[in-house]
C-alpha cells in the first residue's frame, strides 16, 4: 500500500516536472521577437534623380557577409574580442537575403531605375550593370553605435568590364541601446551606403560613351 502511494507520488512529480518544462519552453518561444531590416532612403524627385534609364535592369548581389553574422540570432559586439548572440531578438528572415532585398529597393528609389533585381535573378533577365557588395563588418557594439564596412564594386555585365571599385566605412549612433534601434539604426546606415552606390552609378554611367537610353 505504501509503495502504491510512494508510487503515485513519483508519477505526480514528474507530471509536474514534465508540464513545467513545456510551459517554460512556451514561454521562451513567446518571448522571441523578430526583426526586419526596412528601405529607409528617400524617392528622389525628378530633378535630383540620378539620370539613370528608368528602364535599364540593374542586378544588386550577390551581397556577402561574415559567417558570424549568417544565423537568426541578432549579434552585438562586446567590449574586447567577444560577441553576444540573442536568443530572443532574431531577423525574421536570412540577414544576407533581407540586406539585399533593402539595397535593391533603395537603389530603385534613390536612382529612379524601376527593375533592380536582387540576387540570384532569372537568366532570362537581361542585367545591363550589377553591384557587388562585401560586407566586412555590420555590427552594434555595447555603446549603440553601429559599423558598416563593405567594399563594393559595379560591373558592366555585357562588357565584363569593372566600372568602379569603392570602400564604404559607415557609422551611425542609436538613440537608445535597444534591439528595435538597432534595427532601425541598421537601416539607415544600408541607406547611406545605397547613397553612395547610388552617386558612384551616375558618375561612371553618364560619363561616357555606355551612358544608357
Amino acid at each position: 500500500m505504501k509503495l502504491r502511494i510512494a508510487l503515485k507520488a513519483v508519477i505526480g512529480i514528474y507530471i509536474l516536472l514534465i508540464a513545467g518544462c513545456m510551459q517554460l519552453g512556451l514561454s521562451d518561444s513567446s518571448r522571441t521577437k523578430l526583426y526586419l531590416l526596412s528601405a529607409t532612403a528617400k524617392t528622389a524627385d525628378t530633378d535630383s534623380a540620378a539620370g539613370l534609364a528608368p528602364q535599364m535592369n540593374l542586378g544588386i548581389g550577390p551581397v556577402t557577409l561574415p559567417e558570424y553574422l549568417n544565423r537568426p540570432q541578432m549579434i552585438r559586439q562586446r567590449k574586447g574580442n567577444k560577441i553576444h548572440a540573442s536568443d530572443f531578438h532574431q531577423w525574421a528572415e536570412p540577414l544576407q537575403e533581407n540586406i539585399t532585398r533593402v539595397m535593391a529597393e533603395n537603389l530603385s528609389k534613390l536612382t529612379g531605375v524601376k527593375f533592380v533585381h536582387p540576387f540570384p535573378w532569372r537568366s532570362s533577365i537581361p542585367i545591363d550593370t550589377r553591384v557587388i557588395v562585401d560586407i566586412m563588418q555590420f555590427v552594434q557594439d555595447w555603446d549603440g553605435r553601429i559599423t558598416l564596412a563593405a567594399h563594393w564594386s559595379i560591373i558592366d555585365t555585357k562588357s565584363k568590364k569593372t566600372l568602379k571599385i569603392q570602400h564604404s566605412a559607415i557609422t551611425v549612433k542609436t538613440a537608445n541601446n535597444t534591439y528595435d534601434k538597432m534595427a532601425a539604426a541598421m537601416s539607415r546606415a544600408l541607406a547611406m551606403l545605397s547613397g553612395e552606390i547610388s552617386d558612384s552609378l551616375t558618375q561612371v554611367l553618364n560619363a561616357g560613351p555606355r551612358k544608357a537610353n
